[in-house]
């Protein structure tokens, strides 16, 4: 776990953001960088297949991030 949080601290510097506003501005980014710093491979669709099975609403709705895209989905489509 301290060879990713170091990966994420230098690709942010790298950025020259810091690493919790590279989470929230761009988190594609910083995923596919993961991906390729520490499984050597690209995303496919069967790998955000696998994050939606295993992610728990629960644990997306104290996730501020998921929280205004929700909130933003609402304004766009009232029900």
């Amino acid at each position: 776990m301290d060879e990713i949080a170091s990966l994420l601290r230098t690709f942010a510097t790298q950025q020259g953001k810091a690493l919790e506003i590279l989470k929230q501005e761009e988190p594609k980014e910083l995923f596919e960088h993961l991906m390729l710093k520490v499984l050597s491979r690209t995303i496919t669709s069967r790998d955000f297949e696998e994050i939606g099975r295993q992610a728990s609403i629960k644990g997306l709705r104290k996730c501020p991030s998921f929280e205004r895209i929700v909130g933003i989905l609402q304004g766009w489509f009232p029900p």
